[in-house]
Parts: structure tokens; sequence; C-alpha cells
């Protein structure tokens, strides 16, 4: 089975016509699972083709380390057979163990609520996403000097300067994040945070504000190069990527025909 998998990176909207592709099938009967790797074995069946099918999900999943420490959507009946490792902030909003496909298609209805904030020494953004909308945002520099290569008590001198500089850029971030933030907290279901993780590991211990807000902070670190308003405005991208790996799939349905529509599917 895992020899002729298919790989596929997909943004909301292809995950969005995967589901509903997959929802409008006239089959007998799927099964739709919501596990980690941890609780696979709490499954409970109920019919022989389920003892069948959770000997495949437990081989794939094996095989698949990815799915070691997330949420994992598994897809799975004879003529379809497929694993989506979703944002964990959205497999958090669908009962774990057996789903029926509404509740995803519920999610997709949803107008999240999403805070960001993108941190890299010397440059920041922050903005909060209303459904697909950047609502609000702001961005800016402040200097920070490079590291130092020489050693010695220039180089002791030269590290406190820079300490101070960096506290001064996460205290800036942090005046700027709770600016932004205030007047939509109430509504803000997840924060995502952007950069390098060392330098977001000392901001939060900076920012007092976002530790009120630790529960709904994503675990998942944004990548970014450089933190600004073109970054901010394609982040959400980045958010919503899903990695879907097909496994089986209608020989009369092409894959194809779903990613016709939109140039982010692409195989790993």
């Amino acid at each position: 089975m895992q020899g002729s998998k298919r790989t596929l990176t997909m943004t909301k909207d292809d995950l969005q016509r995967l589901i509903y592709e997959v929802d409008g099938m006239p089959l007998r009967e799927f099964w739709s699972l919501n596990l980690t790797s941890s609780d696979i074995e709490t499954v409970s069946v109920s019919n022989v083709d389920q003892e069948r099918w959770i000997t495949e999900i437990r081989e794939v999943m094996k095989g698949d380390v990815r799915v070691k420490n997330h949420g994992l959507i598994v897809i799975w009946s004879d003529p379809v057979k497929l694993l989506i490792n979703t944002p964990k902030f959205f497999s958090e909003k669908i009962s774990e163990g057996c789903f029926e496909l509404h509740s995803i298609k519920e999610i997709f209805k949803r107008q999240l609520t999403i805070g960001v904030v993108l941190l890299r020494l010397g440059y920041y953004a922050v903005g909060i996403f209303r459904g697909d909308e950047l609502v609000v945002s702001k961005s800016g520099s402040r200097y920070v000097h490079g590291r130092h290569k020489k050693g010695g008590s220039s180089q002791a001198r030269f590290q406190r300067i820079r300490n101070k500089q960096a506290f001064e850029i996460y205290k800036k971030t942090c005046e700027v994040t709770r600016g932004q933030f205030v007047p939509y907290e109430r509504y803000i279901d997840h924060i995502f945070l952007g950069g390098e993780s060392h330098v977001l590991g000392d901001f939060i211990d900076v920012c007092t504000y976002l530790h009120k807000h630790k529960r709904i902070v994503a675990d998942k670190i944004l990548e970014i190069r450089r933190p600004g308003q073109k970054a901010l405005e394609g982040i959400l991208r980045q958010i919503w990527t899903s990695r879907v790996v097909l496994y089986k799939w209608p020989h009369e349905l092409p894959v194809q025909r779903i990613g016709d529509r939109s140039s982010c599917l692409r195989p790993q």
C-alpha cells in the first residue's frame, strides 16, 4: 500500500474541495477518524470491514513519522484511503475517534479570528485575520547588532548592548501586539507566532500580555525570513497548510481534478 502512496500539500481551499469531493462520493461505507499515534489502539470496531481497515491504518501510521505528535484525520474505505495532517487547531474542533464529515465542513464555514505575531531580531509584524481577511496590521523595525565574533571583554560589552537592543524590540512588539489584539481579544480563536524559536521564546518571557492567552497560542512556529506587511499578508496560507497522503483513490476520479483549480496543490 505504501509503495503507491501520493503525498500532497494542500491549502485551505484545496482541502475543502477534497472533503466535499469525498463526502459526495456514493460510497457504501467509509470511516472518518480523528486520531493521534497514541489513541489508534483504543479505537473500537463495529464490523468486519472496520476490523480490516484498522489493521491497514495501523500499518501506514507506523511508517509515517509525521503523525507522532500531531492530530491526524483518517478517511478510510475500500475505494478511498487517505490521511490528513491538518493544522492542530483544525483537528481540535473535531471530536476524537469517529466523526461525521459534516464536522469538517462546518469548520470551513466558520470565520475564525486568528492573531499573528511575526518576529526576528530587527523586524516585527502583527495582525488579526477574520476569516481570510487581514483586518488590522502593523509592522516595523528596530536595529539590533549582529553577533560579535571576537572574544574577551569587548565581546561581553557588545553582548550586553545586543541583549538590551533585543529587549527593546521584544518590548515594542509586545506593545504593538497588545494594541492590535485588545479590540478583538474576546473573539480570537488562535494566536500564531512566526520567526526563530529561540527569539520567540525570549519574546514570550518578556511579553506578559501573551501569558494570559497562552492557551490559544499554537505550538507550530511559522517559518518567515523577514517579518513585514507582505509576509503578514501571505501567512494565512502557511497557517492552514495541510499534508495529505493518498493511499488509494478511485481511478475514475483523477486527483488532478481537485488541484486543477489551485496551483498550490503539489506533490512533495
